[in-house]
Order: C-alpha cells, then sequence, then structure tokens
C-alpha cells in the first residue's frame, strides 16, 4: 500500500474545485447578488478562497489515517470495504449500501448517524463526501465538529468559503451543497450544548438541505428533531477478511491471519471482526505478533507493543527505529496511560496544539519518579516513531478517540490501587456516565474483579432500593409483580405507546418520520433516547428508553452471567396471547401511552398490566436482571469483595 500525502491529494483536487466554482456556485451568486462580483479584486479573493477550501474538502475526504498502517496516510478508496446504514423503521425499513452511486440522498434530507466506538462514521462521511464529489450532484462541506465555533453554521460557511456576510442564507441554500458534520461526540464538553443548539437551528433553516450529522450515542441527540435515525451495519466476517486482504493487497499476511480466525470458528472474535476500528487493530498487532488476542485490552496492548516495536523496513531485518525520547516500552505506557486519563478528566479532550501538549506531558512527566525526558521529543515519538498521534497542521491529535479510553482506562485499573473503586464508582453516578460506555467496556476487561466490587456492586445496589421503595409503596402486591416492576426500571425511564394499525395517527406517523419530540419528557436530563417500532399483531408498538450507562453495565454482566437475565423477544410479533393480553387491555383505544417511571410504576395496580408491559420490554434489547439471580449476585460480592485475595493472603 502506497502512502499519499493530503498536498498531493488537495493539489489533485484543484479541477474538480475550479469545475464546481464555475458551473455551479458562481451563476448562483451572480444571479443572487447584483454587482458581487464586478470588483476584479474581491472576485479573485472569493476564487482562491472557494478553490482553497473545496479541494481541501476532497483532499481531506480521500485521505485516511488508520492503525493498519500505523498511521501513514493512503487513499481511502484503496482500503475502503462497503457498509451499510439502515434505518430502523418497521413500517418503512430502509437500508442502504455506502459505495458508488449509493441512493441514500434520494430518500432523506437530513440523517444522523449513530453507532459506538471504531464503526466508521468518520470513513462512511468521506465515503459519502467522495460518492457525491463523482456524481457531481452535491458539493460536500465537510466539517469535523471538534473543531467548529460556537456561532451560527451559516455564518461559519460562510467565513470558510470567503464569502461575504452580506449573501443572504437563501443564497446558500440555492447552492447544491451537502452539510456533513462529523462527530458531535467530540465537541468540547462545554461548547456540546451551544454548538448542538446552533446545529439544530441551522437544521430547522436549511429544511430542504442535504444535512448529515454523525456521533457516537450522546446525551444531546435528544435536540436534533426531525432527523431520520440510522445505524451501521456491522462487518459480515465475509467484509472483514475483505478488509484484511485490503490492507496487504491479498498477501501473505492476510491469508495467515485469516486462516487462523477461521480455525478459531467465533470465540469471542465475532465482536472484533464486526467493527471496522478493531479489524485494523488486529491487523496491526497480528503483523507485529502472530496471535490472535481475545480480549479489547489485549487488542490496544499488543497494538502498542506493535506499534512500540515497530521495524523501520528500509533498515536490516529486526532494527527497531530507536526514540527520541530514549523511554523504554514500559516507561512510554506509564506516561501514556496518565496522559489518557488527564485527556479524560478534560471532558474527552482528543486534540492540541504542541504548546499545550508540550506543558501537559510536562507536568505530567514531572511528576513520575524515575522518568526524565523531554516533552518535545516524547511529542516526536508519539507522531513518527510509535505514532499513536496524528498531526494536522497546527494539530496534534489521538489518531482514535478510543485509544485515549484505554490508556486512561489502563491508569485506573493499574495504578490508581485502593482508589480505583472510588474512581469507577464516581464515574458510574457522573450525570455524563454514558459517554464513557466505552470505557467501562475496557475497565470490565482489564480488571474485572473490581468492576464486579464497584461498579455491578452499585447497579445491584440500585435495583434493591428500588424494590424497597416500590415494596413500601405496594403492600397489597405479591412479590413477584414488586419484582417486576422493580426489574424493568432499573435501566432508566421509558415510554410505551400502542397505536391501532387500523386507524390513521399524526403521532405514529410523526414517529415514523423520525420526529421524537414527543418523547423530550425523557430526555429532559439530557439523556439520548433509544427507540424500538415494531408491529403486534394489530397494533404498532412504540418503545422509547432513556439510555443510561445501566444498560450497557447490564449487558457487561449478562457477557459473564447470562442466566441471570430473562430472554429478549419472548414473544412472536404474530403472537395471538399477546394480542390477546393487548385487547384485554387497551381495548379498541386508537392509542394508549404507558410512562414508565419508578414513580408511575408505584400507580400500576393491576399485576395483568405489568405482565403486559414487561412483555412489551422484551421487544426492545436492553437486558432485564431476574430480581433473585441479582440478589445472589450481590450477595456473593459482599462476601468477598477482594474477590479471593484476602483468602489467598490469610497466613502470609
Amino acid at each position: 500500500m502506497q502512502p499519499v500525502s493530503l498536498d498531493v491529494l488537495v493539489s489533485a483536487s484543484l479541477p474538480w474545485a475550479k469545475e464546481v466554482i464555475k458551473n455551479k456556485i458562481l451563476p448562483i451568486i451572480e444571479s443572487s447578488v447584483r454587482n458581487y462580483l464586478i470588483d476584479v479584486h474581491a472576485a479573485r479573493f472569493l476564487n482562491k478562497n472557494l478553490e482553497r477550501f473545496l479541494s481541501n474538502v476532497k483532499g481531506q475526504c480521500s485521505l485516511v489515517n488508520t492503525l493498519a498502517f500505523q498511521n501513514t496516510p493512503v487513499e481511502l478508496l484503496d482500503i475502503y470495504e462497503p457498509m451499510s446504514i439502515y434505518y430502523d423503521n418497521e413500517k418503512k425499513p430502509y437500508t442502504c449500501l455506502i459505495k458508488d452511486n449509493a441512493d441514500l440522498l434520494d430518500n432523506f434530507n437530513h440523517i444522523l448517524i449513530t453507532d459506538s466506538a471504531g464503526m466508521g462514521k468518520s470513513t462512511l462521511m468521506k465515503r459519502i463526501a467522495l460518492d457525491c464529489i463523482a456524481n457531481k450532484e452535491y458539493i460536500p462541506i465537510y466539517i469535523e465538529l471538534r473543531r467548529a465555533k460556537d456561532y451560527d453554521f451559516a455564518l461559519q460557511v460562510k467565513h470558510q468559503l470567503g464569502l461575504g456576510e452580506d449573501i443572504s442564507d437563501n443564497c446558500l441554500k440555492k447552492i447544491p451543497f451537502i452539510y456533513l458534520f462529523d462527530g458531535i461526540d467530540e465537541i468540547p464538553q462545554q461548547l456540546k450544548s451551544k454548538i448542538v443548539n446552533l446545529l439544530s437551528t441551522f437544521a430547522n433553516n436549511f429544511s430542504e438541505s442535504k444535512i448529515i450529522i454523525t456521533s457516537r450515542h450522546d446525551n444531546f441527540l435528544s435536540e436534533l428533531h426531525g432527523f431520520s435515525r440510522f445505524k451501521i451495519n456491522p462487518l459480515e466476517t465475509n467484509q472483514a477478511y475483505d478488509l484484511l486482504r485490503r490492507y496487504d493487497g491479498r498477501g501473505p499476511i492476510s491469508s495467515q491471519l485469516i486462516k487462523g480466525l477461521r480455525l478459531e470458528n467465533g470465540h469471542n472474535l465475532n465482536e472484533f471482526l464486526s467493527t471496522p476500528l478493531y479489524v485494523s487493530l488486529l491487523f496491526c498487532a497480528y503483523k507485529f505478533k502472530p496471535i490472535i488476542p481475545r480480549k479489547r485490552e489485549l487488542f490496544y496492548s499488543q497494538v502498542f507493543d506493535a506499534l512500540y516495536e515497530s521495524h523501520d523496513l528500509t533498515k536490516e531485518l529486526g532494527y527497531v527505529r530507536e526514540k527520541f525520547s530514549k523511554l523504554d516500552s514500559t516507561d512510554f505506557h506509564q506516561v501514556l496511560r496518565r496522559l489518557g486519563f488527564w485527556c479524560l478528566k478534560d471532558g474527552g479532550k482528543i486534540e492540541f496544539t504542541k504548546d499545550d501538549l508540550q506543558i501537559t506531558l510536562q507536568n505530567i512527566i514531572s511528576k513520575i519518579p524515575g522518568i526524565s525526558t523531554s516533552p518535545s521529543l516524547f511529542i516526536q515519538d508519539l507522531i513518527e516513531t510509535v505514532p499513536l498521534f496524528v498531526k494536522e497542521g497546527a494539530i496534534i491529535r489521538w489518531s482514535h478517540k478510543s485509544l485515549m479510553e484505554y490508556f486512561a482506562a489502563m491508569f485506573i485499573c493499574r495504578d490508581t490501587k485502593e482508589r480505583q473503586k472510588e474512581i469507577l464508582t464516581k464515574l458510574y453516578y457522573s450525570p455524563e456516565s454514558i459517554r464513557h460506555r466505552n470505557l467501562f467496556s475496557l475497565c470490565a476487561d482489564i480488571d474485572y474483579s473490581s468492576f464486579r466490587s464497584s461498579i455491578i456492586k452499585c447497579l445491584l445496589l440500585d435495583l434493591k432500593l428500588s424494590y424497597e421503595e416500590l415494596k413500601n409503596e405496594a403492600a397489597q402486591f405479591n412479590c413477584d409483580t414488586i419484582k417486576t416492576k422493580a426489574e424493568i426500571s432499573l435501566a432508566g425511564n421509558s415510554i410505551i405507546y400502542l397505536f391501532d394499525k387500523d386507524k390513521e395517527n399524526e403521532l405514529l406517523n410523526d414517529f415514523f418520520k423520525g420526529d421524537l419530540r414527543a418523547f423530550n419528557e425523557l430526555s429532559e436530563n439530557g439523556s439520548h433516547i433509544i427507540t424500538t417500532i415494531t408491529g403486534v399483531a394489530n397494533h404498532w408498538l412504540v418503545i422509547a428508553r432513556e439510555s443510561t450507562i445501566k444498560s450497557d453495565i447490564l449487558s457487561i454482566l449478562k457477557s459473564r452471567k447470562p442466566s441471570y437475565f430473562h430472554k429478549t423477544h419472548r414473544f412472536f410479533n404474530t403472537d395471538p396471547e399477546l394480542e390477546s393480553n393487548i385487547m384485554m387491555e387497551v381495548g379498541k383505544q386508537p392509542e394508549v401511552k404507558f410512562n414508565l417511571t419508578l414513580d408511575s410504576l408505584k400507580d400500576i395496580n393491576k399485576d395483568k398490566e405489568i405482565r403486559l408491559i414487561e412483555s412489551l420490554l422484551s421487544f426492545e434489547n436492553t437486558p432485564q436482571i431476574k430480581y433473585d439471580s441479582a440478589l445472589f449476585e450481590l450477595e456473593q460480592i459482599n462476601c468477598d469483595e477482594s474477590n479471593g485475595i484476602n483468602q489467598l493472603l490469610d497466613g502470609f
């Protein structure tokens, strides 16, 4: 795979930029604003700005940094394995494969793509931009939101294009731009609320323009009304294999790796093969050491070893490039752990100016006994010899946010000793806990014993407290019903709607269009909302649940103790018994709403209604733990919070 520079791709993009400016932008400006281009100097200035910005957009979207090549830039189209996104709407389901001539923009104006770490959201955005350029219908405006400013987005676009503020928004709307806003989750935390509100205002103003936004699941996404909400389909195994083959041009490394994966025959690797980031990490790690890691922690650890020990292929076999900082891998890793946690504590910061990073590293290194090195040399290593960071102009950033989270998780689990449980508990109860879902998953991989005796214990205590509160309010209920109430309230508040399929309903139509404003009461605390829409016999079932970290913790526990949990999807959509229960409870009402909070559950006095609610909630994927199993696990934790360590030390 041949490396390529951004400058080369930007230069190669100039002819396209000039053609677009001449044929699609200037005619609209001239027809909208009389005499705007009469001034020769002003016209030349505008042309230069437009050429610079648009050629940069195409160059930037043509390029990708991946750990598979130690962050050496390569052309996106050389390694892109077509991925699909889906609109989860049973009444009108839609899936689109993002490749040449994708029809996504024919069907939707405003699109929100959300998914977890490493699913390839930024890569998809760049591929969509390249498809727009190739088809010549839309002109991509690609904006990384971590660099966005906190003022009107229409004005920001005008400034970037070199347009004066006297150019109206209506003029901008006539130009066939598609606005690609990448990474809400990477906006600095102190600016996020304001910038998301500005995005929402921009979307409302530019209602007929094409707008796509990407993000991890984030509390602020509920502000984006009227966006069609998409997710990324996980890679199929054959797609993961094709991606590996692209990385070395169907060479011996990918062949040997794929052979090993087939011999493993799953064995907990499907999760990794379904995620583009982990496929690239796997390739990077396997090149260095032909061992297939089976845990997230081992993926990242092996990648670090691979990058640190990476051979300089221009030198003799086995030559390892000397580090500018003179630090061995152990000390280098220790500094990175502290830097990762510093970034986490600073709102998930992932990019710096060189001066800011030097100051931060100086503060970190000066406090580690036995380590002495220059921050500037350490930064040089981060960019060149251990390329975990990428330099983009004056900005230096982590090559992927999940790398920062890995080192932060390692710091929590390896360096904080007696404060580890305190830190994990504080993160769990933080209002921003949902932002740390990837961190929690890593911590569970690195040190499950401490995770269990802190985070999982907190979760189970929350369940027990809910049960006690419900029991005190409803002595007339049998214990099983109270347990069910506690179980279904644990993961967060939710709302259920049932709509008669035979009757037209405006609210239901809004849900199908992605307008979730009816669920705003669930997001009063800034929560992200997860929705499920499915048909159940003669009804449409709509479930909206507050997305909390508890559902992620439940999933982690379920992966280790599946017998503790009720089955999801316990009924078929056409189950006659369930339809009968629905008819008994709601009759022929065209629309029925269940508002499920801990307080509202206290007021539901019929056992049958609780059973129906539990049945309906089984159609979504949030794990529901069995109360008795939760109590058993809590007792096990309380009996030995040291997880056997104290017993081992007895008599020592």
